[in-house]
C-alpha cells in the first residue's frame, strides 16, 4: 500500500472551516474506500498545526480549534509519526539546495515525508505547489487534493 502524506495545511483548512475543507475531508475519507493508500501526519505537521491553533487569543475559538484538530487526529486512518533524525539530517541539505524560497517548517515537512516514503505529498501551500523544482527532483508527488 502506497503512503500518502499530509501537510499542516490540509489539518488547518479543516480546522478553520476554509473553503477547501470539503476536498480536505474527502481526502482523509478516501482512504478507506478499499484501504488504497495509508494516510500520514508527520509530528512536525501536527506541531506547526498545534503552533498555529495557540496563536488564537479568543480561548472559546482555541478550544474549537483543538477540539477539530482532536476529531481528525481519532481517526483509526491517520497514523501519526517522528521521521528518523538520521534521515532527516540526510535530506534537508539537498530540499535546502533544491528551493531556498520554501519555508523553514515547509522544508522540514518535506524531509519528513520523503524520509518516510511517501509517494504523494498533500498540500494547499501555493509556494510548495508552484516549485519547480520540487516534483522532478523528489521521489514523491507534491499535490493539491
Amino acid at each position: 500500500m502506497e503512503i500518502y502524506d499530509l501537510d499542516t495545511s490540509i489539518l488547518l483548512e479543516i480546522i478553520f472551516e476554509q473553503p477547501r475543507m470539503k476536498k480536505a475531508k474527502e481526502l482523509l475519507h478516501l482512504s478507506t474506500y478499499r484501504n488504497r493508500y495509508l494516510l500520514h501526519l508527520s509530528i512536525i505537521a501536527l506541531g506547526e498545526a498545534i503552533l498555529i491553533i495557540n496563536r488564537e487569543e479568543d480561548p472559546v475559538k482555541r478550544n474549537k480549534y483543538l477540539f477539530a484538530l482532536s476529531n481528525i487526529l481519532s481517526s483509526p486512518l491517520l497514523k501519526i509519526y517522528v521521521p528518523s533524525p538520521a534521515s532527516m539530517i540526510s535530506i534537508l541539505p539537498f530540499l535546502k539546495e533544491l528551493d531556498s524560497y520554501l519555508d523553514p517548517a515547509d522544508t522540514l515537512i518535506l524531509a519528513a515525508a520523503t524520509s518516510n516514503f511517501a509517494k504523494k505529498f498533500y498540500t494547499f501551500d501555493q509556494r510548495m505547489l508552484k516549485s519547480s523544482k520540487l516534483p522532478s527532483n523528489l521521489s514523491l508527488e507534491v499535490l493539491e487534493p
